[in-house]
């Protein structure tokens, strides 16, 4: 498939899966940017670095505090 083709069926889809669609290929690029895997390896190694778990447990007891 083409982007021209891609472009051409994007036209044809919903909000919600054109933000997923967008979502998607950006996740892409930045995989495929080996200037971002080097930021993202050497911001882990910094003991400042958040994890997803801590982050999720970090924002629910904000949510549940009304913050």
């Amino acid at each position: 498939m083409s982007v021209a083709d891609i472009k051409a069926s994007a036209d044809a889809l919903s909000l919600n899966e054109i933000g997923e669609l967008s979502r998607y290929f950006r996740g892409l690029a930045l995989r495929k940017n080996p200037d971002w895997k080097a930021r993202v390896a050497a911001a882990m190694q910094n003991p400042r670095w958040v994890s997803q778990v801590e982050m999720e447990k970090t924002l629910e007891e904000l949510e549940r505090s009304g913050k």
